[in-house]
């Protein structure tokens, strides 16, 4: 008689579980994913993500051709090369210099974070339960572990993986010695209208990073042709900004941003 066949869960819905699990999907192995959101566009999760040669190369790996082509045809297109900029956006020759010393590879492509975990989605939604919010893992040795939900629900299987993110509760409760880093950096990003918003032209043609002392601009317009019909949403175009920075130039201590009312507040 065949034995049972051998069923991996997964915890958390985001871009590296959702890929894991279609990686899953494509080698025939059972799996399960949890994700503690009630769905998959419940609360804002980012905007503009690059997907460098490496990204591409893990989701070619893990994606069928045709999602993997889903994908390409979802990113916004790259308008002008990725430029380094000074304080008066005049092309910063030393921050360029770096950037093509360390260029290997195809360009980034570049992904609305949104978009795709909608293509991660397709084709696994039924093996994808949200609203399950992690409370307890038992290990059982080479029996595999078991674990519940605050709904009241449990769940068993051969292996699990904590995809739960920075803050996550399988690490928690199975390396609680474990504990992340505090780079001493913040990051603060958001979107705005192309169309609307008021800046210099230079500004619009393509990627752009403006340098300044301890502090970096990232500013990329997103565009995007329609890709997908049903399977995916809708995007409108948008100007992708975040602001880089040490604690001390951006003058935030440690623990004191905790949302993004404390993003409005530090950028008006």
């Amino acid at each position: 008689m065949q034995g049972k066949a051998f069923q991996v869960a997964i915890i958390g819905a985001g871009l590296g579980g959702l890929c894991l699990a279609q990686g899953l999907k494509k080698h025939g192995i059972a799996f399960a994913v949890f994700e503690r959101d009630a769905a998959l566009d419940s609360r804002s999760q980012g905007y503009r993500i690059r997907i460098n040669g490496d990204g591409q190369a893990a989701l070619r790996r893990c994606l069928a051709p045709e999602l993997f082509a889903l994908f390409e045809a979802s990113c916004g297109a790259e308008l002008n090369a990725p430029r380094a900029l000074d304080g008066q956006l005049n092309g910063a020759a030393k921050c360029n210099d770096a950037w093509r010393s360390e260029e290997s590879g195809p360009v980034d492509y570049k992904a609305n974070r949104h978009t795709l975990r909608e293509v991660l989605m397709c084709g696994i939604a039924e093996h994808v339960h949200f609203d399950k919010e992690l409370r307890g893992v038992v290990r059982h040795g080479s029996d595999g572990v078991s674990f519940d939900f605050a709904d009241g629900s449990a769940y068993r299987a051969d292996l699990l993986v904590g995809a739960d993110g920075s803050n996550s509760r399988v690490a928690a409760q199975c390396f609680p010695a474990m504990r992340g880093l505090d780079a001493d950096a913040v990051c603060i990003y958001g979107k705005a209208d192309v169309a609307d918003l008021a800046i210099a032209d230079a500004l619009r043609g393509g990627t752009s990073v403006v340098f300044d002392s301890q502090l970096a601009m990232v500013i990329d317009p997103m565009r995007f042709s329609p890709a997908g019909g049903r399977a995916l949403s809708p995007v409108e175009d948008y100007l992708y900004w975040a602001l880089i920075g040490s604690r001390r130039r951006l003058g935030i201590a440690a623990g004191m941003m905790t949302g993004e009312a404390d993003a409005r507040r530090c950028i008006a």
